[in-house]
């Protein structure tokens, strides 16, 4: 049952879910910084523009997928507060062969393709050199982390966070921990400079897709899981995911297509901001735009739950407390924001 009699017993619902969102967030945030901070010791810009141009090309099909991914979350959070696991599977497999068409795609034409898209920006030619090579192996990672998002997003609408957290994370780590050995050749690994980057990549989200079966595997044993039949389709459902994702997916490429490749890689503005400070301030950025998603997901949760057990006082108390974390976590990252270009402009 949701706990309803008071606004702090509402609050204690929120916390277990909410903290594990929020630290997959600051995964996030975490390895916008990988390139700057392990490429740093190369002492070479072009190779560090290279990576950026390389990541906004190729990860633009992601947020495209992220409004199915999405839609998914929300097919799923409605489906299991119904016990409706039919409905929640047939929204998985929709999702997953959307994901999988897509990103094999976008994988396939960048690999084979890549001076296609990268001659259209307006960069060095010891930049556009440098991509061509970078970007197809970057691209083999498309499809592994496609269905990792899917799955991940499919856990927490069962209300999993924990586990997408966890998945999330050692992805991260692996991430992290590889770019520095491939990059530099430590440990017997080979030293492979700025190529280092990518192969890092396409093992850490090897891994996570790995990992996400894993986890889709312990949820089919718990009996929140069909069997994923790919040869019949719940067409219903599968509109249902298209109408859903569609629209935001559309957004969601379109605002980071125009910000992270339109206005810097055919301005030819990018090599400006691939340096530290500026890789630090795209962090706090990407903070302060998503630092409401976790609430929302949340809410979305306790209210299914809430409806499902047709408590409109709890609905109204979620709905409450949501609003007051949304509008607290944002000023407080807005401070944090605002306090860093202080920091910048005077201090440093």
């Amino acid at each position: 049952m949701l706990r309803n009699d008071s606004y702090a017993n509402t609050l204690k619902n929120y916390i277990p879910l909410l903290i594990p969102i929020f630290i997959n967030f600051l995964g996030y945030g975490l390895l916008h910084m990988v390139d700057v901070v392990v490429l740093r010791d190369l002492g070479d810009k072009d190779a560090l523009t290279a990576s950026e141009l390389g990541k906004k090309i190729c990860f633009t099909p992601l947020y495209f997928l992220t409004g199915f991914t999405n839609a998914l979350s929300v097919v799923t959070i409605q489906s299991t507060v119904n016990n409706d696991y039919k409905r929640s599977t047939e929204a998985l497999k929709s999702t997953l062969l959307v994901s999988i068409l897509l990103s094999g795609v976008c994988s396939c034409f960048l690999f084979f393709f890549p001076a296609t898209t990268v001659h259209k920006t307006k960069q060095s030619a010891a930049v556009i050199h440098l991509t061509i090579s970078y970007l197809p192996i970057l691209s083999i990672s498309l499809v592994p982390w496609a269905l990792s998002m899917s799955v991940r997003r499919y856990l927490r609408g069962l209300a999993w966070v924990k586990s997408a957290m966890v998945i999330n994370l050692l992805g991260a780590i692996l991430n992290i921990v590889m770019s520095y050995f491939l990059v530099h050749g430590s440990y017997y690994f080979p030293k492979l400079g700025l190529y280092g980057l990518p192969w890092a990549v396409v093992i850490s989200r090897s891994f996570t897709c790995a990992l996400s079966l894993f986890f889709l595997y312990i949820a089919y044993k718990e009996k929140r899981l069909l069997r994923l039949n790919f040869f019949t389709l719940d067409m219903g459902v599968f509109k249902r995911v298209l109408l859903l994702g569609f629209p935001l997916g559309v957004e969601l490429a379109g605002s980071y297509a125009y910000d992270g490749v339109v206005k810097q890689t055919l301005t030819g503005s990018l090599g400006e901001e691939t340096n530290r400070v500026g890789t630090l301030i795209g962090v706090i950025e990407h903070l302060f735009k998503n630092c409401c998603v976790p609430v929302s997901v949340v809410a979305s949760v306790l209210i299914g739950k809430a409806r499902k057990e047709k408590d409109k006082k709890a609905q109204h108390l979620v709905k409450e407390i949501g609003y007051m974390l949304a509008a607290g976590i944002g000023v407080a990252v807005a401070v944090l924001f605002y306090t860093f270009f202080v920091w910048l402009l005077y201090i440093a």
